[in-house]
């Protein structure tokens, strides 16, 4: 388990090392790039195919759950991109801040904090939505104890439900792609296949 746990660290501490050592602005992020990433840290190793989707399927509005340099990609290659980043207790601000910073000059990015289980300040979020613990309590349990958590509370599903309904009515989403921090994934590509997108 401590040698797993070293190698998952050591993978993720080269892809910073990596990355931060390079990225400033985003005109750094060309597809090139992203694709020497994918290659160098597995990070962006989905690039390539979201590539060929883009080739065949004009893609107006492109959803994303988890946001980070692939983003550039995304809003060089879609009309509009709504970006969704989970801020917990577990998981600050730092990257969607970062991010924000990144990509502040593009008109068509509507980046959203999802906030659950954080009481810092939610102010600096240009939008936002403020959730209960319930996700937050959700990928706490999941990431401990490697079990499904609506087995014993399934709130956290209505909440989201809820909140990606909300989303596909203020936008006629064509394509999404989930890849956030938190362990609810399957979760979430569950409740997305039950919208029609």
């Amino acid at each position: 388990m401590l040698k797993t746990s070293l190698l998952a660290f050591a993978a993720s501490w080269n892809f910073f090392v990596f990355a931060n050592e390079e990225i400033t602005r985003a005109e750094q992020i060309s597809y090139e790039w992203l694709l020497e990433m994918g290659t160098k840290s597995g990070y962006t190793d989905h690039i390539s195919h979201f590539h060929e989707i883009f080739k065949t399927f004009q893609v107006r509005a492109f959803l994303e759950f988890g946001l980070g340099y692939s983003t550039k990609y995304f809003l060089d290659s879609c009309q509009k991109v709504i970006s969704v980043e989970f801020v917990t207790n577990g998981s600050g601000p730092g990257w969607i801040k970062e991010c924000l910073n990144l990509y502040k000059n593009h008109s068509q990015w509507v980046p959203i904090a999802y906030f659950s289980g954080y009481h810092g300040d939610t102010q600096w979020a240009p939008y936002k939505y403020v959730g209960l613990d319930h996700v937050y309590n959700a990928d706490a349990y999941q990431c401990a104890f490697h079990k499904d958590y609506s087995l014993i509370n399934a709130v956290y599903l209505n909440e989201l439900d809820s909140f990606i309904t909300s989303l596909t009515k203020c936008y006629s989403i064509d394509c999404a792609f989930v890849d956030p921090g938190i362990f609810l994934r399957g979760d979430l590509v569950s409740l997305l296949f039950l919208k029609s997108l």
